[in-house]
């Protein structure tokens, strides 16, 4: 036999195979859709909300945007009267130097409201972040 005998002999096998495969999932999908509709269970297509195919090739249709999930919410911004910067400047002024943590616990007594989950990250952004403000030696606070 030559090549382009071999060739089309391949190509018939091809697509006997893919018509009988294509011809079985028909069958199976509408046993399927029989066997959904005796147990009263929507199909998973209608189930999502996506749209049956339309029997069309090429590419797959996009699968369907999910709802967000119910968060918790954004925390509201404390109502303070004076920045952290300035409650920061008052406090060194009046003791000179502190540590990160006495530093904080006089913020907090000082009536300045925290709205972080780690209110000592946020002061120590403040005071790392502002060197020509804040010295910080030896784990000391002071003001420069």
């Amino acid at each position: 036999m030559n090549r382009i005998g071999m060739k089309s002999d391949k190509l018939k096998t091809f697509v006997l195979l893919r018509d009988g495969l294509l011809k079985e999932k028909v069958e199976l999908e509408s046993r399927l859709a029989e066997i959904n509709q005796a147990l009263g269970v929507l199909p998973p297509a209608a189930a999502e909300g996506a749209k049956p195919a339309a029997g069309r090739r090429g590419r797959a249709p996009k699968a369907v945007a999910k709802a967000p999930k119910a968060s918790r919410g954004r925390r509201k911004r404390a109502a303070n009267t004076v920045s952290l910067k300035d409650a920061v400047i008052a406090i060194l002024k009046e003791k000179k130097s502190l540590s990160r943590k006495d530093l904080l616990a006089a913020v907090v007594d000082s009536g300045y409201v925290f709205s972080a989950s780690d209110p000592l990250n946020s002061l120590s952004t403040l005071i790392y972040g502002n060197r020509r403000i804040f010295n910080a030696k030896a784990g000391v606070i002071s003001l420069a």
